[in-house]
């Protein structure tokens, strides 16, 4: 007998109806997950909930919002190397096109600020 008897295990706690997933993560990135959580008083289950739910809501309301069709000509090697970053990343091109140019958008918005508050237009 090794000692493990009804009266000496431990209670475990435990969420009745959570089931258990499994994923595949490189160790580097659980590692740094591990100790961010543990420093924030978290539960790596907490993180990927939160994670998860945030895809989620991200993701319905981007399906929510009226799109169209938009053509652009770019070199085969950029799309290429566009879409298997994109597929590697599990996004679509669309979710990385609509990125960049929202950042586009507000970086060229700070730039006409930043002339406009500079007098002239010119950007010193």
């Amino acid at each position: 007998m090794n000692g493990s008897t009804p009266d000496s295990l431990a209670i475990v706690p435990n969420k009745p109806k959570t089931r258990r997933r499994n994923f595949r993560i490189s160790d580097a990135v659980y590692d740094a997950a591990m100790d961010a959580a543990v420093s924030n008083g978290e539960t790596l289950t907490d993180v990927v909930d939160r994670a998860l739910v945030g895809y989620t809501r991200r993701t319905v309301t981007k399906r929510a919002v009226e799109t169209r069709n938009r053509n652009f000509r770019v070199e085969d090697a950029v799309y290429d190397a566009a879409m298997d970053a994109a597929v590697t990343n599990g996004e679509t091109l669309t979710d990385v096109v609509a990125r960049a140019l929202v950042g586009y958008t507000r970086r060229t918005a700070a730039k006409h600020a930043a002339e406009e508050r500079d007098g002239d237009g010119s950007n010193r």
